[in-house]
């Protein structure tokens, strides 16, 4: 079984998502892990693994897109639980995407 080729829209040239992301997740992570920033950018360093275990019948764009923002959850899970994590994610994707929208128009 194949996967469908999806063409995703990038953020446009010169904007950064994680410029938004990133300050919201180390604000909402203060107080639950020891050092926000720290563990970002841990995640950040090792994601590579993470991305080389995907599935490859996905398409590379995709993999690129989601590989990150996994990889925090999944981390962010083990230390402060599921239900923190999710909702922390959730606010940072919303916020980023919300902005990633309004850029584009």
């Amino acid at each position: 079984m194949k996967l469908a080729r999806a063409r995703f829209r990038q953020a446009p040239e010169g904007m950064d998502l994680r410029k938004i992301t990133t300050p919201i997740l180390a604000h909402m992570l203060h107080g639950k892990v020891r050092f926000p920033m720290l563990f970002l950018v841990r995640c950040k360093l090792t994601v590579g693994p993470f991305k080389r275990s995907i599935d490859k019948r996905f398409p590379q764009d995709l993999i690129d897109l989601a590989a990150l923002p996994l990889w925090v959850y999944t981390n962010m899970k083990k230390k402060i639980g599921q239900r923190q994590a999710f909702e922390i994610m959730r606010v940072a994707t919303l916020t980023g995407g919300i902005a990633q929208w309004n850029f584009q128009s």
